[in-house]
């Protein structure tokens, strides 16, 4: 009778274990994206480099990174994919060309498959030749 007890406390303590593991698994708040470059200023025509890292603690899904132009909105560079690593860090060089001095706006977005979603902006300016 006190063997049965034992695996009874055993098996409650056990599942009410897993029951909390699997809450916590389904409650992180989803995809971080940092973009750590360009930042600062650059002449037309200069290669830029582009970083972003995206991160969360289960899979990533899909991620996109969008360059603007501000004053028209014109987007001048697009980068999109699927990975499903919990890291993914996204490098690609571009050059714009501009005739005026211009602000451009990244904005970059990520999401898991829980349908999370983690985004970041960020800000770099292009001088004319």
């Amino acid at each position: 009778m006190n063997k049965l007890r034992i695996l009874s406390a055993v098996a409650l303590v056990a599942a009410a274990f897993n029951f909390t593991a699997c809450d916590e698994e389904h409650t992180h708040s989803g995809p971080t994206v940092t973009i750590n470059s360009p930042t600062g200023m650059f002449d037309s025509g200069d290669t830029i480099t582009l970083s972003v890292r995206f991160e969360d603690d289960h899979e990533l899904h899909e991620y996109a990174v969008t360059v603007t132009r501000v004053h028209d909105g014109e987007v001048v560079q697009t980068f999109s994919g699927h990975t499903h690593d919990m890291s993914f860090m996204l490098v690609r060089q571009f050059a714009v060309t501009t005739s005026e001095n211009s602000d451009f706006r990244i904005d970059a977005v990520a999401n898991n498959h829980d349908g999370l979603e983690g985004t970041a902006t960020a800000n770099f300016h292009v001088h004319p030749r």
